[in-house]
């Protein structure tokens, strides 16, 4: 075969394969947590339109505990649990594993790239200690002493206080706030989605999901397997 003959194919096969970046970008970080894959990343020296991520998903590592980290502009910094590419989903938590307390201030995703479908209405209620304990209400461990319980109800405030006289005198609302999960999914964090960038499909497709070139934001998909490949990991699959 000529040279003239092959070039198509050479320049269809560097098209294929992923672009490096300047350096390489870390893939975990040293106190553990989920696998770092585009759109997230670690940048160099924190930069956060850095090559490393799409921007918006830049991570770190925590100073204190070396933990994966994800910064909300607006609600600071929360440990990232799990993350799930293929359904664009991110699970955060508080790094003190109190996020009730985060809310008494506020939880706010405006300004970053990230969704959540289902939004719920939340009442903190500060009660009774001994008051809860009889009327069998749930405190928050993280925001009661022996002294008082911090409790948090779905319902609107009056319905909550007037579902039972004793409560009347043993509670009184806080604060009202919205976020997205229900109350019984506060210990194991919040659950965030994207939709964009959306690569889905070429990781569906066992690809690398990255940008086209140095100066776009565009992504493409790179590093698809050929079909023997596929066929091939779908045999040791069934093995």
């Amino acid at each position: 075969m000529s040279l003239l003959t092959s070039l198509p194919s050479i320049f269809f096969l560097l098209f294929l394969l992923k672009p490096t970046a300047a350096q390489p970008c870390p893939t975990s970080c040293p106190g553990g947590g989920p696998q770092i894959n585009f759109p997230f990343g670690i940048n160099p020296h924190g930069n956060p339109n850095g090559r490393c991520s799409y921007p918006g998903f830049g991570l770190s590592c925590s100073n204190k505990t070396q933990q994966l980290v994800l910064n909300l502009p607006e609600s600071g910094e929360f440990i990232v649990r799990y993350i799930d590419y293929e359904a664009q989903q991110i699970w955060i938590n508080d790094p003190n594993f109190c996020l009730p307390q985060r809310f008494l201030h506020s939880f706010n995703i405006s300004g970053t790239p990230f969704v959540s479908e289902f939004w719920y209405t939340f009442t903190f209620f500060n009660c009774s200690a001994i008051e809860v304990a009889e009327g069998g209400l749930r405190p928050i461990p993280c925001l009661s002493n022996q002294n008082y319980s911090i409790v948090a109800s779905q319902a609107p405030a009056d319905i909550f206080v007037d579902s039972t006289n004793a409560l009347q005198s043993a509670c009184h609302p806080i604060t009202t706030f919205t976020v997205p999960f229900v109350w019984y999914g506060w210990w194991d964090g919040v659950r965030l989605e994207w939709t964009k960038p959306d690569c889905r499909s070429c990781i569906q497709g066992r690809g690398d999901c990255w940008f086209k070139n140095s100066t776009t934001l565009e992504i493409g998909c790179f590093n698809l397997p050929t079909q023997g490949d596929a066929e091939q990991s779908d045999q040791l699959l069934l093995i």
